[in-house]
């Protein structure tokens, strides 16, 4: 008999990086998710690589098994990966034709899928935080693991803007009129805010990073120094699991937590599964400093190799994120009159880096600023500096001139060496030849 197999569902990383065309649009102005899948296409006929470029996609070493008998198997596929599953073809009574899963699966059972990092290229282009207090993975998910899920989105909601906060720079948040910002800092180093108008509202962020192990380091990252601190671990049902206090005369740059002692009570397993496996970290310190997140333990997921988990259950809250319908057969089908449902696609949208661009000459001379270009570029020294930030892509960009002239095309960094200047900026240089764009002082 041959095998039959049928897709269960796809993922679609949705990179800013890889799908920004040269004059600066991208599919993420899209609300359609069907018309985003279209502009996909697109990019694939014209062979523009995706974020499968830099990561692999794989179950666990220690679930294979499990998933092989499910009947599943996972394929890379452009821009994310299919998982499929082996089903037996059924006709009903009226024509129509569904799928059953071959073996028997539980209800609900659960699909975990690792990120693997090919190089380190994703946390240098990606829009995430540098400076984060807890080592965490993303965590992505069909279930509301904690925040209900907005189809066809795996990710949790954007937090609203807290004054408190430090932010780095291309940091999401939502502010008080609802609207979503990324912000930046400007040659002054005000924290500054850019709206991200229409089209996907729904982006991967620091609310999605939960997965931990049991040994980590925590890192205070507010504005001012802290010298105590006071962390407690809560169960999903506000119970108090462990606790940690630390003083010190100096300012505390990092404190160990291990958590091994409560390992059976902690990491995912059998007995243990999301979202009642979802725990809170609750950290205060003096100085006003104040860390609430929430944080999911495992040891079979968690790896510096992997960039994110996803996790998946075959029925969940949300019944557009279902796997396996309220029938027992997968989504996928045909009805009597050959109309096709066909298996749900859910898409993570990833922003870019979002850095300001500063050229320098190559051999170390002084830059004049080509008048044509001052609408973008702003002269600092003996460099010239963009302006605003600039969201990372893989393709040279066009630039307006001043007063209505043609568009130019200006290089992107070659090197993705971060720096940080005294603003808080995160910038990128740009070493270029004396040009006619790029003059020198005489």
């Amino acid at each position: 008999m041959d095998l039959l197999y049928k897709t269960l569902f796809e993922i679609k990383l949705m990179h800013e990086y890889f799908l920004t065309k040269e004059d600066g649009t991208n599919l993420f102005s899209e609300p359609d998710p069907q018309k985003r899948l279209d502009l996909l296409d697109q990019l694939y006929a014209m062979e523009r690589p995706a974020m499968d470029t830099d990561i692999g996609f794989d179950f666990p070493d220690t679930l294979h098994q499990k998933m092989q008998d499910y009947g599943l198997k996972v394929v890379p596929t452009y821009g994310g990966c299919r998982v499929l599953i082996r089903v037996n073809k059924v006709v009903l009574a009226d024509q129509s034709v569904v799928y059953k899963p071959f073996f028997s699966i539980p209800d609900p059972a659960e699909i975990f899928i690792l990120f693997v990092k090919k190089n380190n290229l994703p946390d240098t282009y990606s829009n995430e935080r540098i400076a984060r207090s807890v080592p965490a993975l993303y965590l992505f998910s069909n279930e509301s693991i904690p925040d209900a899920r907005q189809f066809p989105f795996l990710v949790n909601s954007i937090s609203p803007f807290d004054a408190g906060f430090f932010y780095e720079q291309g940091q999401l948040a939502v502010d008080s009129s609802s609207k979503l910002q990324e912000y930046f800092y400007d040659g002054a180093g005000a924290l500054q805010p850019r709206a991200i108008t229409g089209g996907v509202q729904s982006f991967a962020n620091e609310n999605d990073r939960m997965l931990l192990p049991l040994r980590f380091f925590y890192r205070p990252t507010g504005k001012n120094p802290v010298t105590q601190l006071d962390i407690t671990l809560n169960d999903s049902s506000a119970n108090q699991v462990k606790t940690f206090s630390f003083s010190q005369t100096k300012p505390v740059s990092k404190v160990f937590l291990d958590f091994s002692d409560r390992a059976e009570q902690l990491l995912l397993s059998d007995t243990i599964s999301l979202p009642a496996g979802i725990f809170s970290l609750h950290v205060t310190g003096n100085n006003g400093y104040s860390d609430d997140r929430y944080v999911i333990f495992s040891k079979s997921c968690y790896s510096a190799k992997n960039w994110a988990v996803a996790y998946f259950k075959t029925r969940v809250t949300n019944p557009l994120f279902h796997l396996i319908a309220d029938d027992g057969w997968i989504i996928k089908r045909q009805d009597g009159l050959g109309n096709h449902t066909e298996a749900p696609v859910f898409e993570i949208p990833v922003k870019s880096r979002y850095g300001n661009f500063r050229y320098t000459n190559t051999n170390g001379k002084e830059l004049n600023l080509n008048p044509v270009l001052n609408n973008f570029l702003v002269k600092e020294d003996k460099a010239l500096i963009s302006l605003l930030p600039v969201p990372l892509c893989k393709y040279y960009f066009l630039v307006p001139e001043t007063g209505g002239g043609p568009s130019r095309y200006l290089p992107n960094p070659k090197s993705y060496e971060m720096k940080k200047d005294q603003f808080q900026r995160i910038y990128f240089d740009i070493p270029v030849p004396v040009s006619d764009m790029f003059p020198v002082v005489p």
